[in-house]
């Protein structure tokens, strides 16, 4: 017989003191994204534009594999498409291969695109994750934050045939 270890009393904080996302709506960006064969090392594809206070809790990727297609990068730009960091949710994922890869929604392989962004800041919101600020602080170089940001697949090694991929970023905002 298995032993189930529970606390006598459970103390749950409250969500404003816990830093939870307690009754959050939840929203979803959908984007199908078509890469070319002949697409160049470097191209940049937008999956989805997200506002700066969204807490993106998955980005995924739902598609075939791409021939040699071994190497690209999740992260974020601004509303104008400069980049601001071109890794900072996932980088080197491959897309070469599908194995072992479960299926998603629509019965093809889903890649999770969140690897680089770890347990300790999985609740950070968009701006954060960008490095900005609430306001600009005079004479630190910090950068204040902005009202939308682009989440942007930069392909380093972009690989040799043509795929059509559909993105989807799920994440909450606070009420």
């Amino acid at each position: 017989m298995a032993v189930i270890n529970e606390p006598a009393t459970l103390k749950l904080k409250h969500p404003q003191d816990s830093g939870e996302l307690q009754g959050a709506r939840v929203l979803e960006v959908v984007r199908v994204i078509s890469i070319a064969a002949g697409d160049d090392d470097g191209s940049a594809y937008l999956l989805g534009e997200v506002p700066d206070q969204a807490v993106i809790e998955s980005i995924s990727i739902e598609g075939a594999a791409i021939t040699g297609g071994s190497a690209y990068k999740v992260g974020l730009a601004d509303a104008d498409g400069n980049m601001i960091d071109d890794n900072c949710f996932a980088d080197t994922t491959d897309f070469s291969s599908t194995t072992g890869l479960p299926l998603g929604p629509l019965g093809s392989p889903i890649r999770q695109l969140m690897s680089a962004v770890g347990l300790a800041n999985a609740r950070k919101r968009v701006f954060e994750h960008a490095a900005h600020v609430n306001k600009v602080v005079a004479a630190s170089g910090e950068t204040q934050r902005k009202g939308k940001y682009r989440v942007v697949l930069t392909a380093a090694t972009v690989g040799s045939a043509a795929a059509t991929l559909v993105c989807r970023i799920k994440y909450q905002m606070y009420a």
